[in-house]
């Protein structure tokens, strides 16, 4: 039999494992310092859950792994950390004190297409805010974003815009409620198309020529001040005040930050304001984390009218882990994890017990990784601690027994101490 992963899975062993718990601890650390609990779901979610509000033909309902229990119940895998969040806010509506903060860092999987960059078991890493309007809460989550990464030693910067900008700057150039959507995708594509491409693609689309050109000269203006003294749409004034207070925020706290007004992020979904994080040194193309306002989400999903305040904030573990692997990696001649930084070699395999007591001792006194190599063959040793990148090496032999000491040996240094053992 070959054994393999499963196409769109992927192992994480040594290094990569590594670093992946180190980020993971370091994010944890920074969202429990402004409030967010811990949070978690079960992957395996009732059918009629996940496809709640979605049509049978929708995409993502297209993508999702189905399963059915000895019960014959239907069931189904957890596309995104979204959907769980709304099932337990509705069950919990009653008893639940907002504002509600929340991380939430787990699986997900999507039966669809395998691409670069796109898995069928991914994970994703989200902070969301539930019960609280306006922007003052959106510059906290900024000032976060921009900690967090930084904790991380990766440079960005985060660009900004608002769905609100986008749909009410088409209204105002004479688009109609049913083309928003047409518009919106195509204005998405700016940077990448250019000016003259996306007017071309709008007309292509059915979108008048005078108005696709009115459109595009609207959200090109040379600052976000001069499109708020352009804008007579009320969405669109709206927009811009909302954008303004947050860029506003980003520059009191000095948060590195840029205004894109032709980008969009799920144009259907958020409401407001929305943001991606790029890593400023181009290691990654694609953006690095993403989230907005989206304050009808949740009660879209649970059959309210009311809108229920709701941003969030999302790391983009793939790309994240793509820069750290990178940094880890420079000067490492092995892929072992670099964790262990002492190995104890026992010289006689009536010594492991005392080594594990002196293991213990090193690990209590110095806080540090110790390992403890079982060879009992002081060449193998070495070999095995090069392998592994170790500081020092702890030899004990039957005479270091009756002295009632070892040996420390500094691999960079050369240098050896004798140790008593207390």
């Amino acid at each position: 039999m070959t054994f393999e992963t499963l196409k769109g899975t992927r192992d994480y062993a040594f290094i990569e494992a590594k670093v992946k718990e180190e980020m993971f601890s370091t994010l944890k650390t920074e969202f429990m310092k402004n409030g967010f609990r811990p949070f978690q779901t079960p992957h395996i979610e009732y059918y009629d859950t996940l496809t709640h509000k979605y049509d049978e033909t929708a995409e993502i309902v297209q993508e999702i792994f189905n399963v059915q229990d000895r019960g014959e119940r239907k069931l189904g895998l957890r596309y995104d950390l979204t959907i769980p969040l709304c099932r337990f806010l509705a069950q919990h509506t009653k008893s639940l004190k907002l504002p509600f903060r929340r991380f939430h860092i787990g699986s997900a999987f999507r039966d669809g297409p395998v691409k670069s960059g796109r898995l069928r078991e991914f994970e994703q890493c989200d902070c969301d805010v539930v019960g609280l309007k306006g922007q003052d809460i959106e510059i906290e989550l900024m000032e976060l974003y921009y900690r967090c990464y930084t904790k991380l030693g990766i440079d960005i910067i985060v660009e900004l815009n608002s769905n609100k900008i986008l749909k009410g700057a088409l209204l105002q150039s004479g688009f109609k409620e049913d083309e928003l959507d047409t518009g919106v995708l195509i204005i998405d594509k700016f940077k990448k198309i250019g000016e003259e491409n996306v007017i071309k693609e709008l007309v292509e689309k059915g979108i008048n020529t005078e108005i696709s050109k009115r459109a595009v000269s609207l959200l090109t203006q040379n600052s976000l001040q001069e499109l708020e003294e352009k804008a007579t749409d009320e969405l669109l004034k709206e927009g811009c005040e909302e954008l303004q207070k947050l860029v506003r925020g980003c520059e009191e706290l000095s948060i590195p930050h840029r205004v894109n007004v032709t980008m969009s992020r799920g144009h259907s979904y958020y409401t407001g304001n929305i943001w991606e994080v790029y890593d400023t040194k181009g290691r990654v193309k694609s953006s690095i984390g993403a989230g907005g306002r989206y304050d009808k989400g949740i009660g879209n999903y649970i059959g309210s009218s009311e809108d229920i305040p709701a941003c969030g904030i999302s790391f983009g573990v793939v790309g994240m882990m793509e820069i750290l692997l990178d940094i880890e990696k420079k000067g490492q001649e092995n892929n072992s994890g670099g964790i262990s930084k002492i190995l104890v070699v026992p010289l006689n395999l009536e010594l492991i017990t005392d080594s594990i007591k002196i293991a213990n001792s090193i690990r209590e006194e110095e806080m540090s990784n110790v390992e403890i190599f079982y060879g009992c063959k002081l060449k193998k040793a070495f070999d095995y601690a090069q392998y592994l990148g170790v500081e020092d090496l702890v030899i004990y032999g039957l005479k270091d027994k009756e002295q009632s000491q070892y040996v420390r040996k500094n691999l960079v240094s050369g240098e050896e101490r004798v140790i008593n053992i207390k």
